[in-house]
């Protein structure tokens, strides 16, 4: 199972420093404008011009899709073109008593990235009107976590009734 784990053995952390992460909680109609039920000050496009910048390869119907599926609480991550270290992660879980079609996004980018993408995911976030904090991580790499090194931060924490799974998409050597 260990060997499930994208990063596995690379523990000492090395080159942490060159990525960041943003994440948040937000409305998941709102975000991609998948119906015209919320009232929005966002066309649907912002969250895609992000990963057009990231040159990640998004799969909206994939994630629309699943997010519509209420038995599917899987984890969608969408990896660059470039840099398998820089992706978009779609956590899909629904709270059951969840009014606003809340889900988790995420975003880890280059250091040299991150001004723009900051910029760009701030404009989304004030635009939005149902959120969680917005965060911006240097140093706590929870996203790269549970990404590379799913076997622990993903799945051994993830004692769900529904086993939930996470699902690699644009990997080259996987």
């Amino acid at each position: 199972m260990a060997n499930d784990d994208l990063h596995h053995g690379n523990l000492n952390g090395s080159g942490h420093r060159h990525y960041v992460e943003f994440y948040f909680h937000c409305c998941f109609d709102e975000l991609l404008r998948n119906t015209c039920d919320w009232e929005s000050e966002l066309s649907g496009t912002e969250i895609l011009d992000v990963f057009n910048f990231l040159e990640i390869d998004f799969d909206r119907e994939l994630v629309v899709k699943g997010y519509n599926n209420h038995l599917n609480h899987s984890v969608e991550v969408f990896h660059s073109r470039l840099d398998e270290r820089v992706f978009a992660y779609f956590d899909l879980q629904k709270e059951p008593t969840d009014q606003n079609d809340m889900f988790f996004l995420g975003i880890s980018c280059t250091a040299i990235q991150e001004p723009t993408v900051h910029e760009m995911l701030l404009k989304i976030y004030k635009k939005l009107g149902t959120t969680s904090a917005f965060s911006f991580d240097i140093r706590n790499k929870i996203l790269y976590n549970k990404v590379f090194h799913s076997t622990f931060y993903f799945y051994k924490l993830d004692q769900e009734m529904y086993k939930r799974k996470m699902n690699h998409h644009n990997l080259m050597h996987h």
